[in-house]
């Protein structure tokens, strides 16, 4: 008779988790969801605060007018300002995840051409490269926050939206970081990535 109560009964194993460990377990996915645009925000925080030792670097190993340097410093939010106009109509059809892998994919090819130059075209390279950066920069933030808000709890859905503001700040901070560290051993060039 005992042996039939125990069958009987729901498995409650789930029910011996402390509640923070619980709502953990229950909410993984949403994390991990959560995880890949908040860094798509680190990266715009990284390119913000990369940007002036980046063109310090690139004017020692090549010498820089003015005017491009502010096109260097500059070319990430041209190609940003392009993109934005563009995922205006480009948004919606493509969807919140498509457009986040849009954004991915032009990070990696925008940094790639920045990092691999030949020194004799470095300059145009940096410039092209961050152009594209830029566009990665338009399509991953347009999507973020509404990707975000869309998949979240509504429980948590605020402090998700936050907090990938909190990695644009903590991607400055890294760009900052970086940046101050090439200056001193020289490495200039891999700051732009």
């Amino acid at each position: 008779m005992a042996d039939e109560r125990l069958l009987d009964e729901p498995d409650n194993s789930a029910m011996l988790l402390p509640p923070m460990g619980r709502a953990w377990a229950q909410r993984w996915f949403v994390y991990l969801a959560f995880f890949f645009p908040a860094l798509a925000g680190f990266l715009f925080g990284y390119d913000i605060g990369a940007a002036s030792g980046a063109v310090n670097s690139v004017n020692e190993l090549v010498g820089l007018s003015s005017i491009m340097k502010s096109l260097l410093t500059s070319s990430s939010l041209i190609g940003a300002t392009v993109g934005s106009i563009a995922v205006f109509w480009l948004g919606e059809p493509l969807g919140r995840r498509r457009e986040i892998l849009t954004g991915a994919t032009l990070y990696v090819l925008g940094s790639a051409l920045s990092a691999i130059s030949p020194n004799g075209i470095i300059l145009y390279s940096a410039l092209v490269g961050r152009a594209i950066y830029g566009l990665g920069i338009a399509f991953s933030m347009h999507a973020a926050p509404v990707y975000i808000s869309e998949m979240s709890p509504s429980d948590i859905r605020g402090q998700l939206v936050s907090a990938k503001e909190g990695f644009i700040v903590f991607g400055i901070m890294a760009g900052f970081s970086v940046s101050a560290a090439c200056q001193v051993t020289k490495l200039a060039r891999y700051v732009l990535v």
